[in-house]
């Protein structure tokens, strides 16, 4: 996440297009060989980068589609790191992706190195599991 959110726009709109025209191993290749980055990624950065670009991107469109008037704030925790989020639609779904856009890029790593599992847990500790919890 880290990598994507150093990216400027202009950049961000270029990796777009490419990650949306291309197959993931043209993707990897062009991240790899071809785009003006290729000094600073790895093969092992690939599947978190695809995975930033997927995160936002359904950021994106969830914020295209929404509507001001009603949103709900929360806080997300990682480690000792607060972060406050709005959404305008608590759902499972929808706070599992705001969490990860909470997520640094050292987090991502330990996730994907150490096989961790993220779980949503309320303010008692209880683990939810659904828009219902």
């Amino acid at each position: 996440m880290k990598w994507w959110n150093e990216r400027e726009q202009k950049d961000k709109t270029e990796i777009i297009e490419k990650f949306k025209t291309m197959s993931n191993e043209q993707f990897k290749l062009w991240l790899l060989d071809e785009c003006k980055w290729k000094n600073q990624i790895t093969k092992d950065d690939i599947t978190s980068i695809r995975f930033s670009i997927d995160v936002y991107l359904a950021l994106i469109t969830t914020n295209e589609e929404g509507k001001e008037e009603n949103e709900l704030t929360t806080y997300v925790k990682v480690d000792e790191r607060e972060s406050l989020i709005k959404m305008k639609e608590l759902t499972i779904e929808k706070l599992v992706c705001q969490s990860y856009h909470c997520l640094e890029w050292k987090d991502i790593q330990k996730i994907r190195n150490e096989h961790v599992k993220l779980d949503l847990a309320n303010m008692e500790g209880n683990i939810i599991e659904s828009d219902k919890d």
